[in-house]
């Protein structure tokens, strides 16, 4: 009963952020309430926000014990403690950052204008939201406006991942991708004595109470989970990795897949963007999103690198 319920759960996170993404655009007028808005922002991104919340207090009070005897004066403890704090505050530094800053949004006929600025002949406005068009905007249906450089809407977000914000987007996927590896490290040996062995192997290990199954009860079987979320992780990270290699968006490889006659084609024109074409969107949105390279390595903000003047952008 433990399993199932734990393994619905695991599930259901990745489930209620779809779910409420599927209910924001069949029913697009709802979004035109800021209470209603708001109310489903906060039933999206709270899934995640616990999960990520309860990582730290699973660490610390149930599998740290368990897998270091002594956890707070051995090198080995403190070493786990300093990896999984550094994880942590990545991991959850660059969730919110996605989730709260803006992804850049193009300017709009009247902002322009008041800038004291006019409209050149070949412009184009979008006919929903009244802001400038370029190849690399789209307008999102969800929040009902256009993005810069839009890569797609994250249901997990409940915000769009572009030029501004798509820094903190891949960084968070990467350091959940290395957190969730972790975990599965964490989690394994608990799982393997006294879920698969129950218990009766305990004897091989060179400290483990006689008595450590019963008080890990239900939690031994917390590595199930785990390994579905690393490898769902694992997924979105190979395929947000492609989209840089490829120089697409989420919305550009989905049309050119449904363009394309077959697979081989569509294969042979991700080989041929991967091998010579320009890297522009990991460029602008990635690489020159920090001006030093140690600043993808610990929670900070963007600040464009000098080098983000050579890229012409196209907005």
């Amino acid at each position: 009963m433990a399993l199932v319920l734990v393994l619905a759960g695991g599930v259901g996170i990745i489930q209620v952020a779809f779910i409420i993404n599927t209910i924001q655009k069949a029913c697009p007028g709802l979004t035109k309430y800021p209470a209603v808005r708001q109310a489903l922002r906060f039933i999206q991104v709270s899934p995640i926000a616990v999960m990520v919340a309860s990582a730290i207090w699973f660490f610390f009070l149930v599998f740290l014990p368990v897998k270091v005897e002594y956890p707070y004066s051995s090198k080995e403890g403190l070493l786990l403690i300093i990896l999984a704090c550094y994880l942590w505050l990545n991991v959850t530094f660059n969730y919110f950052a996605a989730m709260l800053k803006s992804p850049g949004y193009p300017s709009t006929a009247l902002e322009i204008e008041e800038n004291g600025l006019s409209l050149e002949n070949d412009s184009i406005l979008c006919f929903k939201c009244d802001r400038m068009k370029s190849c690399d905007t789209h307008h999102c249906g969800t929040c009902g406006t256009c993005v810069t450089m839009m890569c797609h809407h994250c249901p997990f977000t409940n915000n769009c991942v572009g030029l501004k914000n798509y820094s903190y987007f891949y960084l968070f996927i990467c350091y959940s991708n290395i957190g969730l590896i972790f975990s599965l490290y964490m989690t394994y040996d608990p799982f393997y004595h006294c879920m698969v062995y129950n218990g009766e192997q305990l004897s091989l290990l060179p400290w483990y109470p006689p008595n450590i199954c019963r008080k890990l009860g239900d939690f031994a079987v917390i590595f199930i989970p785990v390994a579905f979320m690393a490898m769902f992780a694992a997924a979105m990270f190979l395929l947000q990795t492609l989209l840089l290699a490829t120089d697409l968006s989420t919305i550009d490889l989905l049309t050119k897949m449904q363009r394309s006659r077959n697979f081989m084609q569509f294969g042979r024109m991700l080989l041929d963007r991967i091998v010579g074409h320009r890297k522009r969107r990991f460029q602008v949105m990635l690489l020159y999103s920090r001006e030093r390279w140690w600043q993808f390595l610990v929670p900070s903000f963007n600040v464009p690198s000098r080098h983000l003047e050579t890229v012409k952008l196209m907005v």
